[in-house]
């Protein structure tokens, strides 16, 4: 479990990875869209190496030199063929991401438990769920982001907030006592809840959070005791089983109506960008 990096990754350390993929793909693609320009009749027997098909009367040396000269020439079909094959991993992925909120939809969406802000879900544009951690960095630099969303935007969206504690011992007390606070105090929760989002600093210890408990003017006894009881600890292990059914393996994530964010928004361009998108 980990932070995820900034930039909307869908898993850091595969990036490479991917990319080397995908740099084949569109050379493989590339190269089949310029063979069927080059010859009419196809030999459906004879195959290249690649897989592509091979152009009768032609050898494989010969085809990989018009190839290589061809897309020398033309290199936006490199980038043409790339932009496609984005565009429809991003498809996929879409259609991917809306079968699984449609499995899960009442543990994101109907779960009386969760802390919530903003308009009613009924009467929102837009519909944002976070999973988060309290000692997620990037976590933390985008709820600026979302709070000045929020402010420029009151009407408009509905919050809702998942604690999912992965990184420390001190962040996994900050959510049970969040949890706690927002089944005993649950007009406090947003406020103890931004408090810690927007300390730069990770969560030293537990006596920082008890002293926001105590700062915000609630029953630190009382909380301590619901943050170590049954209600508390069901609920965490029922949102580590949504983010594990969504396969979410790190913070930050967000579901936008509909749509699955796995990672931060670097900007408050990025972040108007992706909810426009997830809107239309």
């Amino acid at each position: 479990m980990r932070e995820f990096d900034p930039g909307l990754t869908e898993q850091a350390g595969n990036q490479e990875v991917k990319m080397n993929r995908l740099s084949k793909t569109v050379l493989s693609a590339a190269a089949g869209i310029m063979l069927a320009s080059l010859a009419p009749s196809v030999s459906a027997e004879e195959a290249t190496g690649t897989g592509i098909l091979r152009p009768a009367g032609f050898s494989k040396e010969e085809i990989e030199t018009i190839v290589h000269d061809y897309l020398l020439e033309h290199p936006e079909i490199i980038l043409e063929v790339t932009q496609k094959l984005k565009a429809d991993q991003g498809e996929y992925q879409a259609r991917a991401d809306r079968k699984l909120i449609e499995s899960q939809y009442d543990a994101i969406f109907n779960d009386q438990r969760d802390g919530t802000s903003g308009a009613p879900a009924d009467k929102a544009k837009t519909v944002i769920v976070e999973f988060f951690d309290y000692d997620c960095g990037y976590c933390k630099k985008t709820k600026l982001l979302i709070l000045q969303y929020l402010k420029k935007h009151p009407s408009d969206v509905h919050y809702s907030y998942k604690e999912f504690p992965i990184l420390s011992d001190e962040s996994v007390y900050a959510a049970r006592i969040a949890m706690a606070i927002q089944h005993l105090y649950p007009n406090k929760y947003v406020i103890y809840h931004n408090e810690l989002m927007t300390r730069a600093d990770k969560i030293q210890n537990t006596k920082e959070v008890d002293d926001l408990v105590t700062k915000l003017g609630m029953d630190l006894s009382k909380i301590k005791t619901e943050a170590d009881g049954d209600y508390v600890a069901k609920k965490i292990m029922d949102n580590e089983r949504l983010a594990h059914n969504m396969g979410l393996t790190g913070t930050p994530a967000y579901i936008i109506n509909g749509r699955v964010i796995r990672g931060a928004p670097t900007s408050m361009y990025q972040l108007e960008k992706l909810i426009r998108g997830s809107v239309q």
